[in-house]
């Protein structure tokens, strides 16, 4: 009988991540390691300014390259700024 172990390890991973986040008007709301982080999207209007805020949240204990990835594609997603290796 097959190992289906990796449907659940996937589906914990998209559990969390869409619970990891919500998108309001004027911010982007990180729901992680027990607190609700605040990062206003007048804060990410740049390409530069999105990697200045994944640099800081990569200090966080609680943010990791899952979280990143999301993070910049939420962002991206919002700004209109297409896929995000569309520049690639």
């Amino acid at each position: 009988m097959p190992d289906d172990s990796w449907k659940t390890e996937l589906q914990e991973y998209e559990r969390r991540m869409r619970s990891g986040f919500s998108v309001g008007n004027s911010e982007i709301v990180l729901k992680m390691g027990g607190y609700d982080y605040e990062i206003p999207w007048s804060e990410l209007t740049t390409r530069p300014s999105v990697l200045s805020w994944v640099h800081h949240l990569c200090e966080k204990t609680w943010f990791d390259c899952d979280y990143a990835r999301r993070f910049i594609e939420i962002v991206y997603e919002h700004q209109g700024w297409g896929d995000v290796f569309d520049d690639a």
